[in-house]
């Protein structure tokens, strides 16, 4: 596997599990990657359960205000939503 840089690896760490404020969907980081377009650092993530396609976004994306860090209380995530 390649290296990936430190813009790249500043993005959420893999495993944290995050509230999609708009849709109020609950996802889980799964992992990093490059966006061969824009060559912007991206956030892999993915519903956590387990349904829909795995999503790209960049981390500037990500962290802009769409999303918010929840516990792993995903029930009381869902109902904040």
């Amino acid at each position: 596997m390649m290296e990936l840089d430190q813009e790249t690896e500043a993005g959420p760490p893999v495993g944290t599990i995050w509230l999609h404020k708009k849709s109020g969907g609950i996802y889980a980081v799964v992992g990093s990657c490059r966006i061969e377009a824009t060559r912007e650092a991206g956030v892999l993530y993915h519903a956590t359960d387990g349904t829909g396609p795995v999503w790209c976004r960049s981390v500037a994306e990500f962290l802009d205000g769409r999303f918010r860090l929840v516990k792993l209380d995903l029930e009381a995530a869902r109902a904040e939503a």
